[in-house]
Order: C-alpha cells, then sequence, then structure tokens
C-alpha cells in the first residue's frame, strides 16, 4: 500500500468547524489486490470525519497492517465511525482494485445496475434575490433540484429565501433548503409553519444533529419533509433514526466508506426514505466513487456530486459527464479513472 498527500487550493474558501480553510487536503491511496492496482481517496473534514493528523496516522498503521497481514484485514482494522476518511481511502483502493480485477465498473462490483444519476444543484448563502438567481440558472442548465444553503439570522429572510427561489424555478424543479443544523427549533418553526414552506421539496437538517424531539416535532407540525445528514454521520446505528425522516443525505467520506454507506442507503431507501448521496467537496477519486455507490442503488434522489468546481485543480479529468442535471459514468473498469497527479 502506499499513501501520497496531496493539497488542492478551493475556488473559494470553506468554513469547517475547525474555522475557515483555502485547501482541501488529504492522501491517494493505492494498493494491490491479486496483482490488480486500485486507488482511493482519504479526504477529512472537520466536523464531518476524524482530524487530519488521525487520518495520517491511521493510514500508516493500515500500510503496516496491509504489508502484515493483507488489504482485507487492514481495510476490517479501521473503524469507520471513529476513522472514516481512512477507512473510505483504504476501503475504496481496495474495491477499485477488485473491479478491475473483475473487469467491471464500480457500481456493479457494489451490486448495482447502473444508470445515469439525477444531480441538485448546490447553492451558497447568498442574499435571497441571489439565490433566486442563481436558482434559475442551475434550473435552466436542467438541473431537476437546488439545494440553497440558508442562514440563521432572521426567519423573515428565510421565508423570503424560499418564496424567491420557488417563484424563479419551474414547478418540476424540487426547492430544498440547507440549513446544517444551525436553526433553533423555534428559528425553524418560524420558517417552516408558513405558507412558503409549503414549496419545499426538503429541509436538510433544520436543528442539531441530536435534537430529536425536536424534529420530531417540526415534522407533525409543518409536513415539510425532513432530510436528515449530520444526524446521520454521528449516529452510530443511523438506521434507528428513520422514523425522524423523510429522506437521509449520505456522504461516503464522513460514514466511513462505500459499503458502509450503501448499507445504511440500503436500509433507508427499505423503510420508505429517499436517499441524497452527496460529497464532502471530494477530490475526482471519492467524488466519482460517491457517483459509482448512487448508481449502484435501486433509486436516488438528486444528489449533491455536481461539486467538482469547487476545486481550482483535481487529482484527475472527471470521467463522469454532466449533463442536463444528470451525472453519467463511463462504462470502465473500476472507478474509471487511469492515472491521478498529487
Amino acid at each position: 500500500m502506499e499513501i501520497e498527500r496531496f493539497s488542492l487550493p478551493l475556488d473559494a474558501p470553506l468554513a469547517t468547524a475547525d474555522g475557515t480553510i483555502a485547501d482541501r487536503d488529504g492522501w491517494v491511496v493505492t494498493v494491490t489486490h491479486e496483482g490488480t492496482t486500485g486507488i482511493g481517496e482519504a479526504t477529512p473534514l472537520a466536523g464531518w470525519t476524524e482530524p487530519l493528523a488521525a487520518t495520517e496516522h491511521a493510514l500508516g498503521e493500515a500500510r503496516e497492517n496491509a504489508a502484515r497481514h493483507g488489504l482485507e484485514r487492514a481495510v476490517d482494522r479501521l473503524d469507520p465511525i471513529a476513522r472514516p476518511a481512512a477507512r473510505h481511502g483504504v476501503e475504496c483502493a481496495a474495491l477499485d482494485a477488485k473491479a478491475r480485477l473483475h473487469e467491471e465498473p464500480l457500481w456493479a462490483t457494489l451490486g448495482g445496475s447502473g444508470g445515469a444519476v439525477p444531480l441538485n444543484a448546490t447553492i451558497g448563502r447568498f442574499s435571497p434575490e441571489e439565490t433566486a438567481e442563481r436558482a434559475r440558472a442551475a434550473a435552466e442548465q436542467g438541473f431537476p433540484a437546488v439545494k440553497c444553503k440558508a442562514g440563521a439570522d432572521d426567519p423573515a429572510v428565510e421565508r423570503e429565501r424560499i418564496a424567491r427561489v420557488a417563484a424563479a424555478v419551474p414547478d418540476a424543479v424540487a426547492v430544498r433548503i440547507d440549513a446544517n443544523g444551525a436553526w433553533s427549533p423555534a428559528f425553524a418553526s418560524a420558517v417552516l409553519s408558513t405558507p412558503e414552506a409549503d414549496a419545499l421539496d426538503l429541509i436538510e437538517q433544520p436543528v442539531g444533529a441530536g435534537a430529536h424531539a425536536a424534529l420530531r416535532q417540526l415534522r407533525t407540525e409543518t409536513g415539510v419533509s425532513i432530510a436528515l445528514d449530520e444526524s446521520v454521520v454521528q449516529a452510530s446505528d443511523p438506521l434507528a433514526l428513520v422514523d425522524l425522516a423523510d429522506a437521509f443525505v449520505c456522504k461516503p467520506m464522513a460514514l466511513g466508506g462505500l459499503e458502509r454507506t450503501r448499507t445504511v442507503a440500503r436500509g433507508a431507501i427499505d423503510a420508505g426514505l429517499d436517499v441524497v448521496v452527496s460529497t464532502t467537496v471530494d477530490a475526482v477519486l471519492a467524488r466519482t466513487a460517491a457517483a459509482h455507490l448512487a448508481a449502484s442503488l435501486p433509486a436516488v434522489a438528486p444528489s449533491g456530486l455536481a461539486t467538482g468546481d469547487r476545486l481550482e485543480r483535481d487529482l484527475a479529468p472527471d470521467p463522469a459527464t454532466i449533463a442536463d442535471g444528470q451525472l453519467t459514468l463511463p462504462d470502465r473498469p473500476g472507478l474509471g479513472i487511469e492515472a491521478v497527479s498529487a
């Protein structure tokens, strides 16, 4: 196993739990399985995964375990909850090698049948007017859903944001708002218990991850569909939360790899929830892996995979094509990425 550090500049600073960052730092993981090489990515993000130093330490231990005990043992020893980014990197590389060995796309190795993945456009936190204009542009590009980042200063501003976006896009385009758990229960109620909220497809993580009683009350009182994101990541058993939500947002880097994420996603779908697959502003290896995961599911809601433009440069050309609001993967073995440059 080989690990190589990379640092990719962002197009704009990104706010995290540890402050604002200007680069996405991580590691390319390269493994060999039965003579076939596979590549993966471990890109931690504060507030979502273990810290950078912990990822590096875990990858070093995994390299030693792979040399002593084999690749499968190295993957198994990485805790997907305590060291999700490290586990993602090594597991992704192992799955890429396995798929290449069998000469099939990664989505097939994961047990799926492939197909195009519908996408949502992600719109950052802007004024209601600018948010609406960006939503209009996304709808004109064919995106079937727009996800708009919310503020937490004034419920009236958030109601205006929803109303302006809904008026700016066709009725067929789903309008989503992402509060990132920043709203209090009272703030959330002031936004969602209003006529403007009727235009929402869903509200993503309106209150904090552990505010289960508030989530249950909001669903009962407002009737607005609730998607859980941070709650899913922070739960030791995400499927215990299915009664609190209408949808799960599943981030493979934060959930500890493709296999655990697929288990969570399939369980949520079986329980009648929608599933959105998303990234943590990852580089092309993890972004493509998440797309393969989405393509392997029996059903997936418009997903947050069109995030490559957040990076000024990447590790390799993106093998997927995005057109008319859909992502299509090439019919090539593994991830479909032949070489990277860290």
